[in-house]
Parts: structure tokens; sequence; C-alpha cells
């Protein structure tokens, strides 16, 4: 089995490059399978990859480091069920210290089984270039703590999201990599290009021994990282809506739209806005993130119909009652004006718990 696990901060492009690699390899033959991770339940990215028909299974709740045991068995199934040979398994963008609480543990735990074991870490470019630059983030300190964490922690960095740069700015960021990160395995990628995605795939097919069995873990000061984790607000919603005019993904747009803005206007800083919006046997996800290079609403091509489901995670660095109060007004709002019938369900706003590994192998060890 080939196991790869995928870091990186929130809004970094993780899913997007992993739906694209697991459909370049099925085309080759090759049976892959996805784990998805959150701290909540009702998750964007699971829909997304099934959508794709691409065998997955989820850990939520919780990181992979501290549902260990959750992820071994998702494996497991993958494995066992749906006879997969390589899984990707995508760790929530809050989470650090993959090293020795994931990576590590299943070196020792599965040896046997495991032909090859990854850790990529994704970083979105406009904001590793900012960091670079001025050594800050948007959030706040102890979230960029996180942040600096997981760029140090990466062995195979994916500077995600190029085609959001100009020539100019991505030449400056290739610059400062290339000094900083000496000794880093570099991929610079647009996961929307299956192309630059599939130079991932040979990347983590040809890792040498030394590499897989090189990884470091992190020195980490476990109560900054549980600081920049509480100084998140999680809100997970699912919304059924129903119109007499066939204008549900209109009224649904119409609700993304306004949680943007509803954001940007309280300048809360953004680590991701995630929907995914189904119609008609169709899912389209859409994703935002404090990068103002970012795709447009205008995108989302699916026809309108009478009826569809839109599923809300945001993640936002405010406190949830807030986020939840905000997004409820949207909804109201966008009920009131388009007369709408919109069911709200499976709601939840809360902020992650405090991380405590099920396993931890230091380099001492």
């Amino acid at each position: 089995m080939h196991l790869h696990i995928v870091g990186g901060f929130l809004g970094s492009g993780k899913t997007t490059a992993i739906a694209t690699a697991s459909l370049l390899s099925q085309e080759r033959g090759i049976k892959v399978g996805v784990v998805t991770n959150d701290q909540g339940k009702y998750l964007v990215d699971s829909r997304f990859i099934q959508a794709k028909l691409i065998p997955s299974g989820q850990v939520t709740n919780g990181c992979f480091c501290c549902n260990y045991h959750q992820l071994d068995e998702q494996i497991n199934q993958l494995r066992d069920r749906q006879g997969v040979q390589v899984v990707f398994a995508e760790s929530v963008g809050s989470c650090t210290d993959l090293a020795a609480t994931v990576v590590k543990p299943l070196s020792v735990f599965r040896k046997a089984e495991i032909e090859r074991l990854s850790l990529s870490i994704y970083a979105e470019a406009y904001l590793l270039l900012d960091f670079l630059q001025n050594g800050h983030t948007p959030f706040g300190k102890d979230i960029a703590y996180i942040y600096s964490k997981q760029i140090e922690e990466a062995q195979i960095l994916v500077v995600n999201k190029t085609d959001l740069l100009s020539l100019e700015l991505l030449e400056e960021l290739r610059l400062l990599v290339g000094v900083k990160f000496p000794d880093k395995i570099i991929l610079y990628q647009n996961s929307l290009d299956r192309d630059s995605v599939g130079k991932w795939i040979e990347t983590l097919n040809q890792l040498s021994k030394e590499h897989q069995s090189g990884q470091k873990s992190l020195a980490i000061d476990y109560q900054r990282y549980g600081a920049g984790e509480a100084d998140l607000a999680w809100f997970d919603q699912e919304i059924e809506i129903s119109t007499q005019a066939a204008d549900a993904v209109e009224a649904g747009k119409q609700i993304i739209e306004r949680i943007l803005n509803g954001t940007e206007a309280r300048k809360w800083a953004i680590g991701h806005l995630k929907f995914i919006i189904e119609a008609n046997g169709i899912a389209e996800k859409i994703s935002f993130t404090t990068n103002k290079r970012r795709r447009d609403l205008e995108e989302l091509s699916l026809s309108d119909a009478s009826q569809a489901r839109l599923t809300i995670n945001a993640r936002v660095e405010t406190e949830p009652e807030a986020l939840k109060k905000m997004i409820a007004q949207v909804v109201e709002l966008v009920r009131n004006e388009t007369k709408a019938t919109l069911i709200e369900m499976n709601t939840s706003a809360f902020k992650p718990g405090f991380p405590n590994p099920t396993h931890r192998i230091t380099d001492t060890v």
C-alpha cells in the first residue's frame, strides 16, 4: 500500500489536488481512496470527493493525531472493502505536528504493509509570499504559529494556486523559497491543472527510502498550538432550498455571496469558507480564503432548479456565536427576499478542542 498524508493550512487547495491526483491515478488503473478530516462532521470536502465517485472515508470531530485509531480504521476499510492500493489522507487545515503524531506511528504500526509513506504540506502561493516577505499572516500570532510550524515541517512543500500570482510575484516567491528552504522538495502547482498535479504524483512515486524515513519531528509548543486552534471559529450547516420559480441554485449563491461579504465587512480573517451546492444530481464546490486573488462565484455553472442543497463549512478567526449569528441573519435575509423555503439542518458552531495526540514519536525515541 502507498499512503500519502497531506497537510497544510486551511484553504491551501489540498482537496482539489487530491481529487485531481485520484482521478489521474484511476485513469492509469490504480485503485485510489481518500480519507478526509475535520473538526466538524458535515464536510464539504467529503461531499466533493464522493461526488467524483472516488472511494472515501472520513475522520470527523477532531484531527488525525487525536483520532489516530479512526484514521487507522478508515485505511483498513478502504483497503479491505474496496481494494484500494493508494490512500491520500487529508489532515484538517489547522493541524500540525503530523510527522510525530501520524506519519511515524503509521510507519511503526503498519510497517509490514506500507510500501511508500509520504507527508506533503500545501501552502497557498499568495499567503506564503506574504509570510516570507513580511514574516506575518492575516491571522493572530497563535494561528500564525501553527502556519509557520506547518511550513517548517514540510519535507515536500507544495506551493499551490500559483496561477493566482503574476509572473513577477511568482519569480519573487521562487527566489525566497529557494533561499529559505534549500533542503525541502519544492513543487509549484495549480491543482486545477492535470499536468501540474501529475508532477506531484511522480514526486511521491519516486521518493527514496531515505526521504521516507528521514521525516523529522517538530519541536512544538502545544500551548501555543492549542491557543491558535481556539482562536478559530468552526461553523457547519446544511440548508435545503426549495423555490417555486426554479431558482434554488441562485438563492444558494446569494447566501454564499452574503456570507463572504458579511465576513469581510467585519474584518474577520478567513481560514476558509467552503460551500458545495447540489442540484439535479450534480455538485459544485467553491471556496474562499483571505487571499483576494480568488476565483469568482460566477464560475459556478450549475443549471438552476426548484430544489438544491447547500453545505457550509466556515473557518474564521472570530467567536463561534458571532459567526453563527451572522450566517443566521444572512439566511433570514435571503429567505425574505427570495421567498424561498430554506430549511437549516445539522448546524454546529464551536471551537476545536485542545490537541491531544494518541501517539507522539519524537526523534529521540
